[in-house]
């Protein structure tokens, strides 16, 4: 078991090396090709993350393809052209491509409809003679 680990760690080494040579600059140092290295993906990890805190938040991407804004806008029409065909042809057919846009706006409906339930229920349980709360909150006359 212990020959595994040493070949299989052996084996990464020398695939990190020869990654180290593929991807050298001309004239660059091994060291500085790590730094480099180690730097971009530190970077790429952070942008990463910025970019999915904002997706969780609803903030669009800032690097979309002009195809990409058109889906995302609902325009069927403009997708059409600026997009590959297979890339238009499956937003057409994705039923989760419904903007959030629309999707807020429903929310927003939908907690209007509930507060004026409760506001109708409210008179209705007034007019009726229901002792549910006191009318004015000085005397606590019900």
């Amino acid at each position: 078991m212990k020959r595994v680990i040493l070949y299989g760690g052996a084996g990464i080494i020398a695939l990190v090396g020869v990654y180290l040579l593929a991807t050298r600059k001309q004239g660059e140092s091994a060291g500085a090709t790590v730094g480099r290295l180690a730097v971009g993906t530190v970077v790429d990890a952070g942008v990463g993350a910025v970019k999915g805190i904002g997706s969780v938040f609803g903030v669009p991407d800032t690097n979309m393809t002009q195809c990409q804004r058109d889906i995302a806008n609902g325009d069927t029409w403009a997708s059409s052209f600026s997009c590959p065909a297979s890339e238009f042809i499956g937003s057409v057919f994705n039923s989760s491509n419904i903007k959030a846009a629309e999707v807020n706006d429903l929310r927003q409906i939908d907690r209007i409809i509930e507060r004026q339930q409760a506001d109708y229920a409210a008179k209705d349980a007034y007019y009726a003679g229901a002792s549910w709360g006191p009318i004015d909150g000085r005397t606590g006359r019900w």
